[in-house]
């Protein structure tokens, strides 16, 4: 299905209202038009059930979320995908940025009180800033293996010395299990 026009900036061209009127035919697919739906737009957030009538303006109001791409909220289902391969150069701020957006889209949709989702929200930002030192311990491993055309021996990672050198660059220790 094509989501293209979730990236339009001009909510009144036709690409747009066109995806807006595609959404709420798919978003109604099994309901009665009477039903009410979470809406997507960027004030509500899929967190506040509204007519289809009350959708539609909102959308072209406010605009759809920028993230939404996989409508879950509204009947979609994830499909599987490609995994995802990153270049060196790849974990930039638009990525990080992403990141951060989807977690707090999430947890907007928890039935959690406010204070419970501000303290998942502190321990996802720790969790995250330990993936981002990872990355970095990664990278670091990765361009010393390649300067010194080294090749990792995975059976005996306490006699790596490519790793060895890794940890006493670094504060924090890469872990093996």
């Amino acid at each position: 299905m094509d989501k293209t026009w979730i990236e339009v900036g001009a909510r009144m061209s036709n690409a747009y209202l066109d995806g807006v009127e595609l959404f709420l035919n798919f978003a109604y697919t099994n309901k009665s038009e009477t039903s009410q739906i979470y809406c997507p737009c960027v004030k509500c957030a899929n967190r506040v059930y509204k007519s289809r009538k009350d959708v539609n303006k909102h959308l072209q109001m406010f605009s759809i979320l920028k993230t939404y791409k996989i409508w879950d909220h509204h009947g979609e289902l994830y499909s599987v995908r490609e995994p995802m391969v990153f270049d060196d150069n790849s974990i930039e701020s638009d990525v990080r940025d992403d990141m951060c957006e989807m977690v707090r889209e999430g947890l907007c949709h928890t039935p959690f009180s406010q204070s419970t989702r501000r303290s998942m929200a502190i321990n996802m930002y720790i969790q995250l800033m330990q993936i981002q030192k990872n990355l970095k311990l990664f990278q670091t491993y990765k361009t010393l293996a390649e300067a010194f055309n080294y090749k990792p021996n995975l059976h005996n990672c306490n006699m790596d010395p490519i790793l060895h050198v890794t940890n006493c660059l670094t504060t924090t220790k890469i872990i093996h299990r």
